[in-house]
């Protein structure tokens, strides 16, 4: 199989790894950045991204000190219309989940968002921003930007 990075393209053999690349991008400021993070992650059969985001939200709570889960929602995302396409059609089951989470680690109150879309095969692309205070309209912006442009490759 063919994978493809920024940087290039290799070859892969089509069965017996799994995929656990992290892509990170770090926005403004290098004193106090935005991050934004993407990972990815697979579900049990017979579970679903809902469950898979309680799992990452449980381990979370764990991380930092005076954890808030401050939202939990679903949506669903244009990952197969064309670039600057907005979502079809409310009634489509939804394909994300996210949560909004805040939670104290080194004197900072980290606030996160984290969004989990389902792929085929039981996989699921994790995008995670952070930033050490709460977010900004920029940061907003930024953050809904990028969840609106992910389109999902044929794999």
């Amino acid at each position: 199989m063919q994978y493809h990075i920024q940087e290039a393209a290799l070859e892969l053999p089509s069965e017996g790894f799994i995929d656990r690349s992290v892509n990170v991008f770090i926005f403004g400021d290098p004193a106090l950045p935005f991050n934004v993070v993407i990972t990815r992650d697979y579900f049990d059969e017979g579970s679903g991204i809902e469950a898979l985001l309680q799992e990452q939200l449980r381990s979370l709570s764990t991380v930092g000190k005076s954890y808030k889960q401050i939202d939990v929602s679903k949506t669903r995302l244009p990952l197969h219309g064309p670039a600057g396409a907005q979502l079809v059609n409310d009634t489509d089951a939804p394909n994300a989940v996210g949560a909004y989470v805040s939670y104290s680690k080194q004197g900072h109150t980290i606030h996160q968002r984290i969004v989990l879309i389902e792929l085929p095969e039981r996989k699921a692309l994790v995008l995670t921003g952070t930033h050490a205070a709460p977010w900004k309209p920029h940061h907003e912006a930024q953050w809904a930007s990028i969840l609106q442009s992910v389109r999902a490759r044929p794999q």
